[in-house]
């Protein structure tokens, strides 16, 4: 039985950024274990109050910034997923792709979570995307000051995605969940990736280790067959553009003064 969770699968363009074209500009390797599981974020649930909101791919994304702020600049940033799942039109779509939702995140930004939170009193489709108020839309404007967002696509072979590894957590599609008779998960012969998910690091010819946005018991904490590679794949870049902390959170402040929030 096919599944979707919110993943509609891009066709690549031309103009689309592919790791290893060098357009993200010159990089240095972050983790050259290709291992991210110590700047892990606290577990997001997607279906939280048994809703589902079709936003798996809001959510990895997010949850890709969040591990590359805590490894890059030992910030734990906790952002929106509702927020970008709703500005980047996934109701509409039932889902979304990962170029659209990078996309949007890049042009428009994002709040922070507690100013556009899920939690318990959201417990309906419709709830999850109410529509946002015109003044956090601006205030989303300064994760685009704050950061410099980059996106690109991974090819799904062995030795891009180890590569990538390297300079980003990936993110990265799955048929969610089919597991084997080694209780590692797969994609069935003939069926398409209807979910996206947080890769951080792999065990050579065994698994690749993933962080989801489900949980399996209490554990968001999966494991995808080795020779399961996704059908489409994403890594990213997180620039730091403010460098006094400080004067950046003052300026935040004045700002939400402003707004109103």
């Amino acid at each position: 039985m096919q599944h979707n969770h919110g993943l509609i699968i891009d066709f690549i363009q031309k103009e689309n950024y592919v790791f290893g074209d060098g357009k993200l500009g010159a990089e240095s390797v972050l983790v050259p274990e290709a291992n991210w599981s110590g700047w892990l974020p606290d577990k997001e649930i997607q279906n939280l109050n048994g809703i589902e909101p079709y936003a798996c791919v809001s959510f990895t994304i997010l949850n890709c910034v969040e591990i590359l702020e805590r490894q890059e600049f030992g910030v734990s940033g906790n952002w929106s997923d509702r927020f970008l799942a709703t500005i980047s039109d996934t109701k509409e779509k039932k889902g979304n792709s990962p170029q659209d939702v990078a996309e949007t995140l890049r042009k428009k930004g994002v709040v922070e979570e507690k100013e556009w939170p899920f939690d318990i009193t959201i417990n309906t489709f419709e709830k999850f995307y109410t529509d946002i108020p015109e003044n956090l839309k601006t205030l989303a404007l300064a994760f685009k000051a704050q950061y410099d967002f980059g996106h690109s696509y991974v090819p799904s072979n062995y030795d891009s995605l180890m590569e990538a590894l390297k300079y980003s957590p990936v993110a990265f599609s799955v048929y969610a969940w089919v597991q084997d008779s080694d209780g590692l998960y797969y994609r069935p012969a003939g069926f398409t990736d209807g979910h996206f998910t947080t890769c951080y690091g792999y065990v050579r010819n065994r698994y690749w280790l993933i962080f989801d946005s489900y949980a399996t018991g209490d554990s968001v904490f999966k494991k995808v067959r080795w020779d399961s590679l996704p059908m489409q794949a994403k890594r990213f870049t997180l620039h730091k553009q403010i460098v006094d902390n400080t004067a950046w959170g003052r300026f935040k402040t004045l700002l939400r003064k402003i707004l109103g929030l």
